[in-house]
């Protein structure tokens, strides 16, 4: 983990030291919400876990940027790891097996998003074949939502429901299914009196047992 944190640090300071100044940077949508992140980040300390800031400059207030902070074993209890963050914050949990890490995700509540980083493709399959995600990406952020081809949405306690293409016309519409009673078959049977043909057609479906 810690040379996590020192390759993160080197590699902000490295391409975009100054990110949080620049015009590259997208400020905080809302001044409240602004607030909110700092808030985030303020209890964070309070409580002691470890906030490392990546880049070298402040940000700036007036256009609501603020540089990437990583905030190190946070414990779950913290506002970083309950609310959607909305804001350049990393909480980073460390883990000491795969199986720990697939474990931590499955104790929580099905998340929208999965995201995992592995240069080996089969620890990478064994993430996606034993959690259950809204959409997952392998080496990359938040791609599964900018693909209009693929279906995008929740899970559980992350949301119901796709969209985007067909999924997005199959969950928005509200196809109206129609039966037309032809001649014959096995309707009656289902209709009193009840008889013979619906014991026979008991039996088919259930078993001698289903009467």
């Amino acid at each position: 983990m810690d040379e996590f944190v020192e390759l993160a640090r080197q590699d902000y300071r490295s391409n975009t030291p100054q990110y949080a100044s620049s015009d590259d940077c997208t400020g905080i949508i809302s001044e409240r919400h602004l607030e909110r992140v700092n808030r985030l980040l303020d209890e964070a300390r309070e409580r002691g876990a470890q906030v490392v800031p990546l880049g070298e400059d402040d940000g700036d207030a007036a256009t609501r940027r603020m540089p990437m902070s990583l905030v190190i074993d946070p414990d779950d209890s913290l506002g970083v790891m309950r609310e959607e963050i909305f804001g350049p914050i990393l909480p980073v949990k460390p883990y000491d097996s795969l199986e720990e890490a697939i474990d931590y995700v499955n104790a929580g509540e099905r998340p929208l998003g999965l995201y995992v980083f592995s240069g080996d493709e089969d620890s990478a399959q064994q993430v996606l074949d034993r959690t259950v995600s809204g959409g997952a990406a392998v080496g990359a952020c938040a791609a599964q939502g900018a693909l209009a081809s693929l279906g995008f949405g929740g899970v559980g306690y992350s949301g119901s429901g796709r969209h985007h293409g067909v999924d997005g016309f199959r969950e928005f519409s509200n196809p109206r299914g129609v039966v037309f009673r032809g001649e014959g078959g096995a309707l009656d049977a289902f209709l009193p009196p009840y008889g013979e043909e619906t014991q026979t057609l008991l039996e088919s479906i259930f078993g001698a047992g289903g009467a």
